[in-house]
């Protein structure tokens, strides 16, 4: 066989060749590389990129990340993992832990608090590293292999292998769906020549590495605590339902929607014929931290156009809409409001145009990719207060 079929062989072991799995993977981030390596990648398939920075911009930003995830893992369906990643600028560190047990799982982090799914299927999470760590076959057979040479990691053999993204065709597209921005950039993979598993995985973009996930420790075959494999959560925290916590929120009434909130909220006066508004509410809520919110969905009948709007009270804190930070903001006043209108450049794309303004105490913010900022300027001052009683039936 030759190296494609001998390293794909060898990743194919890595699901049976093992039945407990302890460790701890270091994650290792260059941000200036992966971002282009990033922007590279979504312009490969037509479109842009747009970078949206923390508190400070991106002179805040470091020029490297580290984060490191302790593992326990018990086939065939058990697993732990806590994981330690540094915050952004002016953010605190997170911190998260998932335990799995067959198809319920339980985690908690400082931002959500202790959850579970109940073992509802509809609501999965992973086990805290990329899953072609554990399991390499579908990042290999959707790549060219490339075999040079063997490695020592943590005193194990390794073999080393380069990997570059095969062309797409039928019969890849479908993998290279799971796979994630990075199947664009060649990689450095150095298999456990024993077990099949990724030991180290680094990623390069013109030669240099941008970012790298290896093993620093790792057992097989040893015994694992059943208090490791059971989740406890912390003095005080009530263990919440994550299906309740995220659940879809369904379009109500405009007039239901503003009797029911508590801010203002303003809708447009002057909607264009053959327009349907679809309308939702969510509800505030202190883990996640999520600020109470209204959403407005205008849309052409016949799907040709669409502008959406994000409404909160001004009041709200700590709350980061999706907007782009920096420059290409300008001001605009029209009657006695002033508004916010950001146009994305050609490397922003595919991210809408953007206006904002503050109103009755409410924070608009309207998006759409299908009219020009003029238009969506004007539709912006036809918003007023929503009527909270139902329309009446006219004849």
């Amino acid at each position: 066989m030759g190296d494609f079929e001998d390293v794909l062989a060898l990743a194919c072991r890595a699901r049976s060749s093992w039945s407990t799995l302890q460790g701890v993977v270091v994650s290792w981030t260059h941000l200036a590389r992966s971002m282009e390596a990033m922007r590279r990648a979504n312009e490969g398939r037509g479109g842009g990129y747009a970078t949206l920075y923390g508190p400070g911009g991106p002179d805040q930003m470091p020029e490297e990340q580290e984060g490191s995830t302790r593992i326990w893992i018990q086939l065939p369906s058990r697993a732990r993992s806590e994981s330690h990643h540094p915050g952004g600028p002016g953010q605190p560190n997170w911190e998260h832990i998932i335990v799995h047990d067959g198809e319920t799982f339980w985690s908690y982090d400082p931002h959500n608090g202790a959850m579970t799914n109940g073992g509802d299927k509809g609501h999965q999470a992973g086990i805290g590293v990329e899953a072609h760590i554990l399991d390499a076959a579908t990042l290999i057979a959707s790549s060219t292999v490339e075999l040079f040479g063997e490695a020592e990691v943590l005193g194990r053999r390794g073999l080393r292998v380069l990997l570059a993204p095969r062309l797409r065709s039928v019969l890849t597209n479908n993998n290279l769906q799971h796979l994630g921005h990075w199947i664009e950039c060649p990689r450095e993979v150095i298999l456990d020549a024993e077990r099949g598993i990724v030991l180290s995985d680094t990623l390069l973009l013109d030669g240099e590495p941008f970012a790298r996930t290896a093993f620093t420790e790792i057992a097989f075959d040893i015994a694992i605590p059943e208090e490791r494999l059971t989740f406890t959560p912390p003095p005080g925290e009530e263990v919440r339902n994550a299906s309740e916590a995220f659940r879809a929120h369904q379009p109500q009434p405009l007039h239901e929607v503003a009797a029911a909130a508590t801010f203002t909220v303003l809708s447009a006066q002057d909607v264009p014929n053959g327009w349907t508004l679809r309308t939702m509410r969510s509800e505030g809520m202190e883990r996640p931290p999520r600020p109470e919110s209204v959403h407005l969905h205008y849309s052409a009948d016949d799907a040709s156009a669409q502008v959406n709007v994000n409404e909160r009270s001004v009041e709200a804190t700590g709350y980061d809409d999706f907007s782009p930070d920096g420059g290409n903001w300008r001001t605009e006043s029209r009657g006695a409001r002033d508004y916010r209108l950001w146009e994305p450049s050609q490397e922003d794309w595919p991210m809408p145009r953007q206006v904002t303004f503050e109103d009755h105490g409410t924070r608009v913010q309207l998006m759409s990719s299908d009219h020009d900022l003029d238009v969506l300027l004007g539709f912006a001052t036809t918003f007023t207060p929503a009527s909270t009683e139902p329309p009446t039936l006219t004849h």
